[in-house]
């Protein structure tokens, strides 16, 4: 995690022009950054780990999950104390408060909620964790993305993009395809 926040959480992606879907020109609205900034970074080992050849392209899925514009430098950047619960999405200064809201959701039973940089649904996947709070962790949380990506790919083919649409919704092809087309327009703007 301290790689994350001393390189990659500190330099990225400032905002000049928003793209949207309609926009035919894809002028970049990031600016750019170095290709080898990811190098070594959690991405890159988890692309690695996975046999994902583009780490960019999860960088891309943990911007569109919890990617926030930092209001005094105006920096676009996953924040990973992130959770999302009944179309709420709520961001913590800190993992400390993070944790104590997943604890107080968890002792008022709610079980169908979104943790951390990636949003990993506590429904489907927090049987895989031994503590819910490790999703709010960039390593923890973008390795396990990355399996699931790479299961996409192997198991419905097509490119790697299509197979991130798969990590939003893994049966429902339309809005599989409906999240690719969004990560394609964060991918694009990012280093080759």
């Amino acid at each position: 995690m301290r790689h994350y926040l001393t390189t990659a959480f500190l330099l990225f992606l400032i905002i000049s022009q928003p793209a949207t879907a309609s926009d035919s020109s894809w002028d970049h609205w990031l600016k750019p950054v170095a290709p080898s900034l990811l190098d070594g970074s959690p991405w890159d080992s988890a692309a690695k780990r996975h046999g994902i050849d583009d780490h960019w392209l999860l960088f891309a899925v943990t911007l569109e999950e919890s990617g926030r514009i930092d209001a005094e430098t105006a920096v676009l950047r996953p924040w990973p104390f992130t959770l999302h619960r009944d179309k709420q999405k709520y961001t913590f200064p800190s993992k400390e408060e993070a944790q104590a809201t997943i604890r107080e959701w968890e002792a008022q039973g709610f079980r169908n909620y979104d943790i951390g940089p990636l949003q990993i649904n506590r429904h489907w996947h927090g049987d895989h964790f031994d503590d819910l709070s490790d999703l709010l962790d960039v390593a923890t949380a973008i390795d396990y993305a990355a399996s699931i990506i790479a299961d996409a790919h192997r198991r419905f083919g097509g490119d790697l993009i299509d197979a991130t649409g798969r990590y939003r919704s893994w049966s429902n092809t339309r809005n599989a395809a409906e999240y690719a087309e969004r990560i394609r327009i964060i991918r694009v703007q990012l280093p080759e």
